[in-house]
């Protein structure tokens, strides 16, 4: 290894420890992509200005100008859902279904059904917490256990199955070519594993956690979500706009950004009498504004890995990537679980993934290979090592829980980072090396 090369190499090291420390102390995204990015550029001896300007910025300019729209349309959806207590009938509903003693089936399937729909995680946990806390207090279970379900749920379950509108399988098809149900025998058998597996887990832990006394002690926050049940929408209204996102999506094959779109008008005109004008206007003002953190967040992340990507180091890896003898069904698993351990981040590793690594990945399709396959293990395995401490969306789940690391990060650790790389390296490599 060159001198070069291993200079970028430690760069590229000191630069993800710094994104792990600087997020644990709830440093700005913003501020602790640009420092990482410099960590990276002077030890890779880039170009300062020239780089941190047309490589960092401008990727992360770039993505922002690509993904706004989507990004904006799921966050007031999202917000429409929070607002009218559409995401409390569906939850509410499960809830009755599941009994009040299993809250956490009906937290993690009301999840599923509003990730389905594209509404994005970050906006999602604020229409699931309220639900979930009310009912981890029917089941006296403490709310520290709500993370860890919600996380898995939203993460490893959904963003990245088949068929959903969310970001992380968007980009895949922009890529390979491949349609929104790529690898579907395996995505969803995969994600079915880790729902039973962190169903378990959540199972022991509240037992455990019962013997030690430690129980339901969030009653103070409850007041702030108390709703009339009387005055929120049936279940059938909370689904048609889930309903038809996915069907003009999957079925109609209408831009992912447009179907989302239209969830937005469908329940605009179906939920309108729920909400006054001026609650109206606040859910397109208000979710519209949300969505611009979360895209510059990502944003930010894709620009701090073009960094990396600009490195000997980084070249080293790609020259070696394309060299490798790996079954593809091994390699591009590996690279996306590596590439999110780096940034902390599923979105932005799926999306380095392909920029980087798409070239070799059509190579694989042309050998013969599946590349549905390819789409839905380099979506999954996305989701094994990015919820490190340093993962930008943790921070935002844990703030709205009001919960911290020392708290509730061993259980996410559990269900987001040791059941997935059970899961995708342990059950759907060897399956879909079987059926591929």
């Amino acid at each position: 290894m060159g001198t070069g090369v291993a200079l970028s190499a430690f760069g590229c090291l000191l630069a993800v420890i710094a994104l792990m420390y600087l997020a644990y102390k709830q440093i700005t995204p913003i501020a602790f992509s640009i420092v990482a990015s410099i960590i990276v550029i002077v030890c890779a001896r880039l170009p300062f200005y020239d780089t941190l300007l047309n490589v960092f910025a401008a990727k992360t300019g770039g993505y922002v100008g690509q993904y706004l729209l989507l990004f904006a349309f799921s966050a007031i959806l999202g917000r429409i859902y929070q607002d009218t207590g559409a995401a409390k009938t569906i939850a509410d509903g499960l809830a009755k279904i599941f009994g009040a003693n299993n809250p956490f089936i009906p937290i993690m399937l009301a999840t599923i059904v509003l990730g389905y729909a594209g509404i994005s995680n970050f906006v999602t946990i604020y229409a699931i917490y309220p639900i979930a806390l009310e009912l981890c207090r029917k089941a006296n279970i403490n709310k520290r256990l709500i993370p860890a379900c919600f996380c898995c749920s939203a993460w490893a379950m959904t963003q990245v199955a088949p068929g959903v509108t969310q970001i992380h399988n968007i980009v895949p098809m922009d890529y390979l070519g491949t349609s929104s149900m790529a690898g579907t025998v395996p995505g969803f058998l995969t994600a079915a594993l880790m729902g039973v597996l962190m169903l378990l887990y959540l199972r022991y832990e509240t037992k455990r956690e019962a013997k030690e006394g430690i129980v339901f002690d969030s009653y103070d926050e409850l007041g702030a979500f108390a709703d009339d049940q009387a005055k929120i929408p049936p279940m059938w209204m909370a689904l048609v706009p889930v309903i038809l996102t996915v069907v003009l999506f999957n079925v109609a094959k209408v831009n992912v950004t447009l179907a989302v779109a239209a969830g937005d008008i469908v329940s605009l005109i179906l939920m309108w009498k729920y909400l006054n004008v001026k609650q109206w206007i606040d859910v397109f003002s208000k979710g519209a504004a949300s969505s611009i953190e979360v895209t510059f967040n990502i944003a930010l992340i894709i620009g701090f890995g073009a960094c990396v990507a600009a490195t000997p180091f980084y070249t080293a890896v790609i020259d070696w990537v394309a060299k490798c003898s790996w079954n593809p069904y091994i390699l591009a698993p590996v690279a996306s679980a590596l590439f999110a351990g780096i940034l902390g981040s599923s979105s932005s590793s799926i999306a380095l993934s392909m920029e980087t690594l798409g070239d070799i990945f059509r190579t694989f399709g042309e050998a013969g290979y599946n590349m549905g396959f390819i789409h839905r293990l380099t979506c999954q395995a996305a989701i094994t090592l990015d919820t490190l401490p340093h993962c930008g969306a943790l921070l935002v789940t844990f703030g709205v829980c009001k919960l911290d690391h020392k708290q509730a990060y061993r259980h996410v650790f559990v269900t987001t980072v040791l059941i997935p790389l059970i899961a995708v390296f342990c059950f759907e490599v060897p399956l879909c090396m079987l059926l591929g």
